[in-house]
């Protein structure tokens, strides 16, 4: 995870994100993220040594605000399945405003070196057993496909539904969840 999160250290990844979800992965380079968040190369350098080093900053931040909203949503760190399986609908459908830039990193990662990913799919097999603890393999895929579903119509705006239809899903995961017991 990152070493520190100082202010700057998350404006530069914030405009990294930024810069992406605007102008696309094409734009992305170290020389446009400084001049997007306004410090020089050399205080991006200071940071990020390099645009390998920026994208991993990236989804691990990402990763790490995941799990705080995921944390704030888990009545202990050992929650029983069903607890654990409803915080990951909630932190998963009620991501901040920023969550879709901020997944630029993942754009960024596939189209630049996609071994960069390897942290993101080791924290997925870590959440995926805890899904697992749950006794409803169907419940589990439902729930799991579904959310991917929602995150990836939003994330690459492909006619993402819409609040309502996003409070819509939520409830009825959360009720298949209680029904699945």
């Amino acid at each position: 995870m990152t070493r520190t999160s100082t202010p700057t250290r998350i404006l530069l990844l914030k405009a990294a994100s930024q810069l992406i979800a605007q102008e696309g992965v094409q734009s992305f380079t170290l020389e446009a993220v400084a001049a997007h968040a306004g410090v020089s190369k050399g205080g991006l350098l200071y940071h990020f040594p390099s645009k390998e080093a920026l994208i991993t900053g990236m989804i691990d931040h990402y990763i790490e605000q995941f799990e705080q909203r995921l944390a704030t949503y888990l009545p202990g760190s050992d929650a029983d399945p069903k607890a654990w399986m409803r915080a990951y609908v909630l932190a998963s459908l009620q991501p901040p405003p920023d969550e879709f830039d901020i997944s630029a990193g993942l754009m960024a990662a596939i189209a630049i070196n996609p071994d960069l990913l390897v942290p993101l799919r080791q924290r997925y097999q870590h959440w995926q057993a805890a899904l697992d603890r749950f006794p409803d393999e169907q419940v589990i895929l439902l729930v799991r496909f579904a959310i991917d579903g929602w995150w990836i119509s939003s994330m690459f705006n492909l006619a993402p539904p819409s609040e309502a239809g996003r409070s819509a899903l939520k409830a009825s995961l959360l009720a298949l969840i209680e029904e699945g017991m």
